[in-house]
């Protein structure tokens, strides 16, 4: 968006040579065999888990948990990553100071323990026993700029899907992330053990989570990010584009990144339970680097360190269930000054019809074929809509995410060859043990469990996802032609999605111009350089106090007398719109000044922000519904950044939910 609203064309290398002008581009063995010298993993234990597996498996019980939060760190993330940073003791003190719940109801006792070494009172017990191994980890969104110039001014523009240690302190040695370790014997043979004090874990971890920064690419490949920390055999050391190749060559993705397979190595143990915390305010830009190989190899031949060099006996198709649609196009991303062919008229009604392709070879005028115009072209905004309006998807498929996550068996490798799975190599993981949790754009009132009254309650937490949850934010994209989700506020869209009698699936508010809407402000006139949001959610008083937007220190509001902002000058000598008139829900001073978290003024617009927004992260949710049962969806809308007492405070009704859903499988008394 203004961050970069990702989304790419045709031809993926390119894309993203405009972007440094918009501001944020923002050993084979990839498992570690030391791991600590206790552990029941692997052996079978009662579980009473609401997790069923991804993938199926036997439910486990496991005494270690490895942690990876992957947090997007494109321009506009810092007010989330501060929520984020208040949320991390939740979700600590959760882990290793377990509840005391009433040995009879399983509510949670008034009374609760001051250190994981308390008793709990008489009639209540544990939900769990305080745990002594946990790895935390941090990565970011930003992968560069897939062999163009872009998203290349500063090292935080490309992490390489390394772990990220801006700011962070007491990180265990030089592994790069945290390791709590209070018994001082969980370190493998010949380390040094780990933190002992929860409040230094805590606090440092904290100050980890806001030294990402929101400085990285704003072409966000978090989706990416995370299969290549995780999953990818091999990760590639490179991706270079030669500037002279012509718009369908792809980039040149070469060797292996030996930093990430060794962090891998050091951080997921192999009979651990592994969560993935997702943080993004916008939906996932994995752009494919280079181009999908065209067929796998089911029957690689190995050298003589168990790397794939060969196949034994003949390539075959993608199978139907990993995405791919061969041939597929080059990656490149376009140069914003480079306009663009469109798709052929199929894809304007469905994107998925096979008839739908660029027209990038094909002469004007047919089939619909021709440039897409430079109002609705807007380079920021290349991930979104790619099929529909460019003819291809340069974006790696979502089924590959949820196939690296629930796949038990293989995966394919960057070249097409069957490999073992990563998180699956050794045995002694089972699916029921992964779990994946994104707090992504999407109506916190979407999801939320719903009071006595029906209505979305967040201090009763997220409800468990179902078919009729992911028919409202997700809708069905794969089908033909796709249908929308029902929540209209989820539709990815340039212009207002508002219109006389529609309302809200959840609130049965108004979604209609001049009214406002508690969910995301307003639709407003965004000049086609930003997507509508999903949600918003009202900033701390004292953070809005201390801006000043005249003055530029305002993530994404402005000036209201700009007349740059915003706005895609088609005549360089015309007078564009000014900022004030763009109606943004995001800018307007609230009604009441008293109650700053409360309806704002609509079409008002200060020289102060006054909240934050998301943009519908649907790519996220339909990895979590493909995933399954260990998916944990929830908001980066937060409807309470003021009262610290409450259920509802930042995201620990998302910490809670991922906690509710691994405990399970976490050792009992």
């Amino acid at each position: 968006m203004r961050n970069l609203r990702q989304n790419m064309s045709f031809f993926a290398p390119l894309f993203l040579l405009a972007a440094a002008s918009l501001g944020a581009c923002s050993s084979s063995d990839s498992t570690s065999d030391a791991t600590g010298p206790t552990g029941s993993s692997g052996s079978s234990g009662s579980s009473g888990s609401s997790a069923g597996g991804a993938g199926g498996g036997t439910s486990q019980t496991v005494d270690k948990v490895d942690l990876l939060f992957v947090i997007d760190n494109s321009a506009s993330m810092l007010d989330k990553q501060k929520v984020l940073a208040k949320a991390v003791p939740d979700l600590l003190e959760r882990l290793v100071n377990p509840r005391c719940i009433d040995s009879a109801t399983k509510a949670p006792s008034p009374i609760q323990p001051g250190s994981p070494l308390a008793a709990c009172a008489a009639g209540a017990e544990r939900e769990f026993k305080p745990l002594d191994d946990i790895h935390i980890a941090i990565i970011s969104s930003s992968l560069g700029g897939h062999g163009t110039s872009m998203c290349s001014s500063s090292p935080a523009q490309d992490d390489h899907a390394r772990l990220v240690t801006r700011g962070a302190t007491n990180q265990w040695g030089d592994s790069g992330f945290f390791f709590w370790d209070p018994t001082q014997k969980k370190a493998p043979a010949g380390k040094p053990p780990g933190l002992a004090d929860s409040s230094l874990l805590k606090s440092s971890f904290a100050e980890a989570v806001k030294g990402v920064g929101q400085t990285g690419c704003g072409f966000e490949a978090t989706l990416e990010s995370m299969y290549r920390f995780l999953l990818e055999p091999n990760p590639p050391e490179s991706v270079t584009r030669d500037p002279g190749a012509t718009l369908d060559e792809p980039a040149e993705v070469t060797g292996t990144d030996k930093t990430v397979l060794k962090q891998r190595a050091d951080f997921l143990r192999k009979d651990s339970l592994v969560a993935i915390v997702v943080l993004s305010d916008e939906n996932d830009c994995s752009i494919i680097d280079g181009s999908l190989s065209p067929d796998v190899c089911n029957d690689p031949k190995l050298d003589a360190g168990g790397a794939p060099v060969g196949c034994n006996t003949a390539r075959e198709p993608w199978p139907a269930d990993w995405g791919v649609k061969t041939p597929f196009p080059a990656n490149y991303l376009a140069a914003s000054q480079m306009q663009l062919k469109g798709g052929t008229n199929a894809c304007k009604t469905n994107p998925n019809d096979p008839a739908c392709t660029s027209c990038y070879y094909k002469p004007d005028g047919v089939e619909g074929c021709g440039f897409v115009p430079k109002e609705d072209d807007y380079v920021g905004l290349r991930c979104w809509n790619q099929k529909q309006r460019f003819g291809v998807d340069m974006l790696y498929p979502v089924q590959k995410y949820a196939q690296g996550l629930r796949n038990q068996s293989f995966i394919y490798d960057r070249d097409g060859y069957k490999v073992p799975n990563p998180l699956y190599k050794d045995g002694l993981r089972t699916p029921d043990l992964v779990f994946f949790s994104g707090i992504v754009g999407v109506p916190w009132q979407d999801l939320a469990k719903k009071g006595g009254d029906g209505k979305p309650n967040l201090d009763l937490g997220y409800a468990t996802p179902d078919d009729a949850m992911y028919a409202r934010v997700l809708g069905e994209p794969a089908a033909s032609p796709p249908k929308p989700p029902q929540d209209p506020l989820m539709l990815e869209a340039v212009t207002s999605r508002f219109k006389p009698g529609l309302t809200h699936p959840v609130t049965g508010e108004p979604l209609e111009e001049g009214k406002w809407n508690s969910v995301n402000g307003t639709d407003y006139q965004s000049y086609k350089q930003d997507l509508m949001f999903a949600c918003v959610f009202a900033l701390p008083k004292d953070e809005v106090d201390a801006q000043n937007c005249l003055k530029g220190d305002c993530a994404d509001c402005q000036n209201p007398d700009d007349p740059d902002y915003n706005v895609l000058r088609k005549d360089p000598s015309a007078k564009s719109p000014a900022a004030k008139d763009s109606k943004n829900p995001l800018c307007a001073p609230p009604v009441d000044a008293a109650n700053p978290s409360g309806p704002g003024q609509y079409g008002k617009y200060d020289a102060k922000q006054y909240r934050a927004k998301a943009y519908p992260g649907t790519r996220f949710l339909d990895v979590m519904k493909r995933f399954g049962a260990n998916s944990v969806p929830a908001s980066i809308c937060a409807p309470n950044l003021t009262d610290p007492a409450l259920a509802n405070f930042g995201y620990r009704p998302a910490v809670a939910s991922l906690v509710e859903r691994m405990k399970g499988h976490l050792p009992q008394k």
